[in-house]
């Protein structure tokens, strides 16, 4: 199986120990991810075009197989035709979890705040868990009398066979 639990029986104890040190990453999931089957994943969401001067929502919906816990977030602005990547991002942003209600922030932030670049990920200091079929929303309002094609992606694990809730 992908990524199943290493354990350890040498500690002196009948019961088998969790190994979590042998990736970095398992330090940021909730102890009761850690023994559950995980699998790399990308979620992405796209505005493309999204207008000059323009707000637009759209949403992403959870794969049901699994809950998904979000450690990193990338974006990537280019021009409307693809064709110039764009380093200065002026557009605001509002990540909404739609199944609990919950705002990710209090009010609409700078994207630089919450998404990094593909060479540098912004890693979010503590993972969000979205349950299976949920909903992941984001609002971007573009600051610039532009049209821009705006990628975001949202990157961590798949977690199968969590009954739990994200709320």
């Amino acid at each position: 199986m992908v990524n199943q639990p290493l354990r350890d029986r040498s500690v002196g104890s009948s019961a088998a120990q969790f190994l979590p040190a042998l990736n970095p990453f398992l330090g940021l999931l909730p102890r009761e991810f850690w023994p559950k089957t995980k699998d790399f994943f990308i979620y992405s969401i796209e505005f493309t075009p999204l207008a000059a001067s323009g707000t637009s929502t759209v949403s992403i919906q959870i794969q049901a197989d699994s809950a998904f816990l979000i450690t990193m977030a990338t974006i990537v602005v280019t021009d409307t035709a693809n064709a110039v990547f764009i380093s200065n991002i002026p557009e605001l942003v509002t990540l909404t979890d739609a199944g609990s209600g919950r705002q990710l922030s209090d009010k609409a932030v700078h994207v630089n705040n919450i998404f990094g670049t593909a060479q540098l990920p912004a890693v979010w200091p503590f993972p969000k868990i979205m349950a299976p079929s949920s909903t992941l929303s984001a609002t971007l309002q573009n600051l610039e009398a532009t049209a821009r094609n705006v990628r975001l992606s949202f990157w961590g694990f798949k977690v199968f066979g969590f009954t739990g809730s994200a709320a």
